[in-house]
């Protein structure tokens, strides 16, 4: 998983399909000192992690082409370490159960304070993944 001997800094990617979404996210973690990689749908996201390998992913689950679930499956078959956040406003039990049996490390409601979004983002790539699918983070 995560980052190349040669890198320094934190990589994650962000799979939204709105742009504003995606220069959002992409903005607090640039802050904070993280590559950021963009992604506008899942065939995209799949591709993108497996060139990058990145820290942590931020997927939304209304995606064209190849929805979240799909994609985070497809990453988890790529990196079974892959520490991917839920990020959505779709957070049904239904669809959290969903994103847990596919790999989600942790669930971000849409909308979210930047606090919370680099708590999720710090937590999730430090906890044990035993521990990841249980973390949900709500304002």
């Amino acid at each position: 998983m995560a980052h190349s001997s040669g890198q320094t800094r934190p990589t994650a990617l962000v799979v939204d399909d709105s742009w504003y979404m995606q220069l959002t996210m992409a903005d607090v973690l640039e802050a904070e000192g993280y590559r950021v990689h963009t992604a506008a749908d899942g065939s995209s996201a799949l591709d993108l992690y497996d060139e990058v390998r990145p820290d942590v992913v931020l997927m939304d689950l209304v995606l064209p082409d190849l929805d979240g679930i799909s994609a985070m499956q497809g990453i988890r078959r790529l990196d079974s370490d892959a520490r991917v956040v839920v990020v959505t406003g779709l957070l049904d039990d239904g669809a959290r159960l969903a994103a847990m049996r596919s790999g989600a490390s942790g669930f971000l409601p849409k909308p979210f304070s930047v606090d919370l979004l680099l708590r999720a983002v710090e937590t999730v790539k430090k906890a044990p993944a035993i521990m990841a699918p249980q973390l949900q983070f709500a304002g």
